[in-house]
């Protein structure tokens, strides 16, 4: 009932880290936990089917620059990159975004000019529209010493090269790399 998910702010404000993944959230919810959860650092909405694109933008704006860890998988109809442009990508630690297709070149490029990130760990299956393996490499060397789990599933790997998985020897940190 998201009348409920919508209290959860209300009740628990010291809340720093939120998964509402598999649930049937609306906006009005995230309105709610935005307005509330002043010290919240993780979100995760993966396969909320109910959430729109304008709603999770929103949240986003509201509360990307200050987000660390934060999933939206399988919302492929919903998430895009004009949606996530408030999430501020040098300090996301967490990022799922596992099917998320409507993800344009423009976020990624976001990673491509930062001077460093900070990601432990990155999930970026099955998304093919609009990534490719310069990318990839440009993300993994600026992790070098952070970065300790990959997944990367999907067609995309059949485009990487030997000099690609190479990369993955620099990772110097890396623990867990699940290419199946």
């Amino acid at each position: 009932d998201t009348k409920v998910y919508s209290k959860i702010g209300f009740y628990a404000k010291n809340l720093e880290k939120v998964d509402f993944s598999n649930q049937p959230i609306t906006d009005n919810v995230l309105d709610h936990i935005t307005a509330t959860l002043k010290k919240l650092t993780g979100l995760r909405i993966n396969n909320c089917r109910e959430l729109t694109n304008a709603g999770v933008q929103r949240t986003l704006n509201e509360l990307g620059p200050r987000l660390t860890d934060f999933g939206c998988a399988f919302n492929s109809s919903i998430i895009n990159s004009d949606c996530l442009k408030g999430l501020n990508v040098s300090i996301i630690e967490i990022l799922d975004i596992e099917e998320c297709n409507g993800i344009g070149k423009s976020f990624f490029n976001k990673f491509v000019k930062e001077k460093t990130l900070s990601l432990i760990e990155l999930n970026f299956s099955f998304i093919t529209n609009n990534l490719d393996c310069r990318v990839i490499g440009s993300i993994f060397t600026k992790c070098q010493k952070s970065l300790k789990s990959v997944i990367l599933k999907g067609s995309l790997l059949s485009n990487m090269s030997p000099e690609h998985f190479q990369t993955f020897g620099e990772l110097s940190k890396l623990k867990y790399l699940d290419l199946s």
